[in-house]
């Protein structure tokens, strides 16, 4: 077994994932679990072409990433109904995940 296979663990997993969801990018991520921005790239080559556990890990990111941006466009909705300035959640869901306001 590779040693890639034995750090992708569920609570591995579950970190990076917690993580992504607080918006942090992928080079973020990497320093706070201290594996290199190379092996973040090699993991997500091996996912594109289906090979588990990263297939299953780069999903887990993606998903908690999409949990983040509903989350944040559903506080954007109540600070406009609320009559609040919006900005703020615009910044974050065009800085963090390249959504623009327009």
């Amino acid at each position: 077994m590779a040693l890639c296979n034995l750090l992708i663990t569920p609570a591995f997993t579950q970190t990076c994932s917690e993580l992504a969801k607080l918006g942090l990018d992928a080079s973020a991520i990497c320093r706070k679990v201290r594996i290199s921005r190379d092996t973040w790239a090699t993991w997500k080559q091996r996912a594109a072409k289906g090979e588990q556990p990263y297939l299953d890990f780069m999903e887990s990111i993606a998903q908690a990433r999409a949990e983040d941006a509903a989350e944040m466009l559903e506080e954007t909705r109540a600070a406009i109904r609320e009559k609040r300035d919006p900005k703020h959640y615009f910044k974050y869901l065009d800085v963090i995940h390249h959504m623009t306001s327009t």
